[in-house]
């Protein structure tokens, strides 16, 4: 009994000293809860003043002013070698909320040259580029100009040869497409 007395105060002693030396820990959690919301950004783009969509819009270039290479208007629209006319494609994209890319295209005409951009000048805007985000009336409106010229020179005009003949009673179609993307930076 003895025995059994030293052994519980032993056991005892040996509790009580190691909860005085030894501390316990708790375990806390902490949970917060965020509601976020995101809204997308607005993305418009306007080409001549119509909305940019998948449809294919076309230029009628029988209107345009055509001009000869000694700087006079041809007859009725009608075009001869060496004359060229001029149209802008104005790409606008006032209401975006980002930066906008933009691409130019344009199909080859057989017989006609065709520059835009800064092919056409330097100080034009180029046929490809970035509108950055800005606010303000037409403060994300790009205007590239378009050239279309008959490759014939104007001094061939008076006698009819192979390549004025092969023009003649055509109609030709000028396709432009305009490809636009949001940029983020």
């Amino acid at each position: 009994m003895k025995n059994n007395k030293f052994l519980i105060l032993t056991v005892l002693f040996f509790i009580f000293s190691t909860g005085i030396f030894v501390s316990t820990y708790a375990l806390y959690r902490s949970y917060s809860v965020t509601n976020t919301s995101v809204e997308t950004a607005n993305f418009a783009i306007n080409v001549n003043g119509t909305e940019l969509s998948t449809t294919t819009n076309t230029f009628d270039i029988g209107s345009l002013n055509w001009t000869n290479s000694l700087g006079t208007a041809t007859k009725n629209g009608k075009i001869a070698p060496g004359a060229y006319a001029d149209l802008n494609i104005v790409v606008d994209a006032t209401g975006s909320e980002v930066n906008v890319d933009y691409n130019i295209t344009m199909n080859d005409l057989s017989g006609f040259t065709i520059t835009s951009g800064t092919d056409l000048d330097p100080s034009y805007s180029p046929s490809t580029g970035t509108i950055a985000y800005a606010t303000g009336a037409n403060s994300m409106q790009v205007v590239v100009p378009v050239r279309i010229m008959w490759e014939g020179s104007s001094s061939d005009s008076a006698t009819k040869n192979s390549t004025d003949i092969a023009m003649m009673n055509q109609t030709k179609t000028l396709e432009i497409s305009v490809l636009a993307n949001q940029h983020m930076n």
